[in-house]
């Protein structure tokens, strides 16, 4: 299982990472705002396809043919976690190496959203401040890692769930009737 879930769990990091990466340098170019969510949302499906796989590969080649929920839901998690580890590597390194100025330019990105809304200004006050309190926990590394760790969990955990369900596949049962 060790061997199959470090596969699996580096090949989504990796895809999950260069998420990270190319969305880092499009908004470095074009400015905040101008990738789509769902850019972010399908990349990270295509990150979490490895655990739909490496869940099958357990299931054929450790399983037998045969996989209990549970089993697929331990293996599939232990892939989102070793893929969490790597997105969360990515996620500092870019933060650090490429745009230390994050949280500056999502607040002023923000505030000017809040303008052309033509909505109340009295939210800018809470957005500075909470760009402020991001700002202060980015500034230490390991909580920021945290914090980037478990940005994927929420899927990767929904993600594991389905595919321990989807895979579930019982051993053959024996007939009686039909040894007689």
């Amino acid at each position: 299982m060790k061997k199959i879930a470090l596969k699996y769990g580096t090949i989504s990091g990796l895809i999950a990472g260069a998420l990270i990466l190319t969305t880092t340098l499009i908004e470095k170019q074009y400015g905040i705002g101008s990738t789509p969510s769902i850019f972010g949302i399908i990349g990270l499906i295509l990150a979490f396809i490895p655990v739909f796989l490496g869940v099958k590969e357990f299931r054929e080649t450790e399983g037998g043919g045969t996989l209990t929920f549970l089993k697929g839901l331990n293996v599939g998690i232990i892939i989102v976690a070793i893929s969490g580890v790597f997105y969360a590597i990515f996620a500092l390194t870019t933060f650090y190496s490429l745009t230390p100025d994050f949280p500056d330019k999502v607040c002023a990105y923000q505030i000017k959203q809040k303008i052309l809304s033509g909505k109340d200004l009295k939210d800018t006050v809470l957005i500075k401040q909470g760009m402020a309190d991001y700002k202060n926990m980015t500034k230490n590394p390991f909580l920021f890692g945290a914090l980037s760790f478990t940005d994927t969990l929420p899927l990767g955990v929904i993600l594991s769930l389905a595919c321990a369900g989807i895979l579930r596949k019982k051993p053959p049962t024996l007939e009686l009737d039909k040894l007689s």
